[in-house]
């Protein structure tokens, strides 16, 4: 008797404890769509805000919209492209690159490296530009007009290579004339130094000449 009342309150016991864990994680789930649906409707008025070239609006109701579902890979890629119109091209790569690492989609993934290589080739930086071009096509190989992009960015890379070690040959040969220059100056100062010392010797052995010559002539006067 005593072991089933045993059984029946453990029994009891886990009943209470699967209905409370329940009850919590549908409030956790009800508490997260109610957030998702907030997010949607500040998503919704930045969208309008971009259509009517409002930037500042549109990237403020973005803001609040990943606050509400940080999440959202979506989200973060269209304030990346808020950022991106506004040349914030630093803010927008960020945004970019948070989306394509939260991103189960290999069409967000794409088109956030994608925007990251254009945003990279604003900032002369074709060498990221390259990687980011290359990232958006091993999600997405078919897409015609990112293999273009990458085409372009190597090219530039390349090219700005070649001008950065010109510039540095460049610079060594100045170097190299600066240092010559000051070498000869050394040289010239100092032929001039010892020129002036050999000077002096000379006329100091003309003074000494002199004072000879004229003890000479006192002697020959007095005797």
């Amino acid at each position: 008797m005593k072991r089933k009342k045993m059984k029946l309150k453990v029994l009891i016991l886990l009943l209470v404890f699967v209905s409370a864990f329940t009850v919590q994680a549908q409030e956790e789930e009800e508490d997260a769509q109610a957030r998702r649906t907030e997010a949607k409707a500040f998503a919704v008025e930045a969208q309008n805000a971009m259509a009517n070239n409002e930037f500042e609006k549109a990237e403020a109701k973005y803001r609040e919209a990943i606050s509400k579902d940080p999440d959202n890979a979506e989200l973060k890629y269209n304030l990346g492209t808020v950022y991106f119109n506004k040349d914030k091209t630093q803010e927008s790569v960020s945004r970019l690159n948070q989306s394509a690492k939260i991103s189960e989609s290999k069409s967000t993934k794409h088109k956030s490296f994608h925007n990251q290589g254009n945003a990279f080739m604003k900032e002369e930086k074709y060498g990221e530009a390259v990687e980011a071009y290359k990232n958006a096509l091993r999600n997405d190989p078919t897409d015609d007009e990112t293999r273009y992009n990458l085409a372009v960015a190597k090219e530039k890379a390349k090219q700005q290579q070649q001008d950065q070690e010109k510039e540095k040959d460049k610079d060594q040969e100045e170097e190299k004339e600066d240092q010559e220059n000051k070498d000869e100056k050394g040289d010239n100062k100092e032929d001039k130094e010892k020129n002036q010392d050999k000077n002096k010797d000379q006329e100091g052995d003309q003074g000494k000449d002199q004072e000879e010559g004229n003890d000479q002539q006192k002697q020959e006067k007095k005797e």
